[in-house]
């Protein structure tokens, strides 16, 4: 009778195996991340951040549950981690409950000293762009360089001259205007920035030598044929560099600066990876005509290689006197083009 009882009373997870259910939420995590799908519809890309939201508060209870559960198993810690990140990750603007939960969770990660300064700063980071979205654009993912450089001023403050802290600040340059890049690179060079911040941030200045420089590149389009589009006749240019992962940031942002162009200006749109095909879909669909090329191409390729990119849609503006007059993001074209066109 006594076996019977012990038998009655053994756990009902006595054969759950921890590993495996730890590669469960992995993978449950997987799920929630959401790709930028070159081709989505406006309605088709809000319909996919309303299930991705929806993936990641589920991947942080499948995370709450594997802690409780195997409180001393050897990836408990990361799964603290996953359960913050992808708490911050399901919060949406309509659901100010659950950005409590996942600002209190970020909050008690970033203070807790067990926790790598890595770990800690990735939540932090995070939780910082989901606290400014309205600042961002409605998304925390936004690039907003006066924006993100408040949130790094703020985790300087909290972390210190940290190598996260100067990536960050040297990430931001990437995406900026021509001024805040190099303002932010030049102070990465006075600051005690690690090797790769200061090296990105040189990066950044040695771009800066081509403005006003001859722009003497022969771009192959996807036809194959040899154009120098770069050698003017007397034409404003503008290049958009984007990538097919990227491919739905350039047609709202070409579509806003289009009433910049001047009425004889060229644009050639240089893709960086991808198919003929895509780039075959990607011209059909452009808001603006112009020459397609592929990066897969020689001469396309030294292009990207002296431009130092590390970030992608990117501009280049080229005069009417066959110069580069300047470079940056595309909400920096408008600009660019009205500097390039006096």
């Amino acid at each position: 009778m006594a076996s019977l009882e012990v038998s009655a009373a053994q756990p009902a997870n006595v054969d759950r195996d921890p590993d495996r259910e730890w590669a469960a939420v992995l993978a449950l995590a997987a799920t929630s991340r959401s790709s930028s799908g070159s081709q989505r519809t406006p309605a088709q890309a809000a319909l996919a951040r309303v299930q991705s939201a929806d993936s990641a508060r589920q991947a942080a209870d499948a995370a709450r549950s594997f802690i409780e559960q195997y409180p001393n198993h050897l990836n408990v810690r990361d799964a603290r981690k996953l359960e913050a990140l992808a708490a911050l990750q399901g919060v949406s603007a309509a659901n100010s409950q659950y950005e409590a939960k996942a600002a209190v969770l970020a909050r008690d990660f970033r203070a807790d000293p067990r926790n790598s300064l890595t770990d800690r700063f990735e939540v932090a980071l995070l939780a910082e762009r989901v606290a400014a979205r309205s600042r961002l654009g409605g998304s925390p993912y936004g690039n907003f360089p006066a924006e993100l450089e408040v949130i790094a001023n703020r985790l300087r403050v909290e972390f210190g001259d940290a190598a996260p802290v100067f990536n960050f600040y040297a990430s931001i340059a990437r995406g900026a205007d021509m001024a805040t890049a190099r303002r932010i690179a030049e102070n990465l060079i006075r600051w005690p920035a690690g090797r790769e911040a200061k090296a990105e941030a040189q990066s950044i200045l040695n771009r800066d030598s081509l403005l006003n420089k001859s722009a003497d590149w022969s771009l192959t389009a996807v036809d194959g044929k040899t154009t120098k589009p770069l050698r003017t006749e007397n034409r404003v240019t503008l290049i958009v560099i984007w990538s097919p992962s990227a491919a739905g940031l350039v047609l709202p942002a070409l579509s806003s600066a289009k009433r910049y162009l001047p009425s004889d200006a060229q644009v050639i749109y240089l893709a960086y990876g991808g198919t003929a095909e895509q780039v075959e879909m990607q011209r059909r669909s452009a808001v603006v005509p112009g020459v397609f090329c592929r990066s897969s191409d020689g001469a396309n390729a030294a292009l990207l290689q002296s431009l130092h990119l590390n970030q992608l849609p990117f501009a280049v503006v080229v005069d009417r006197r066959g110069t580069m007059a300047g470079f940056g993001p595309l909400s920096a074209v408008p600009a660019l083009l009205q500097a390039a066109n006096r």
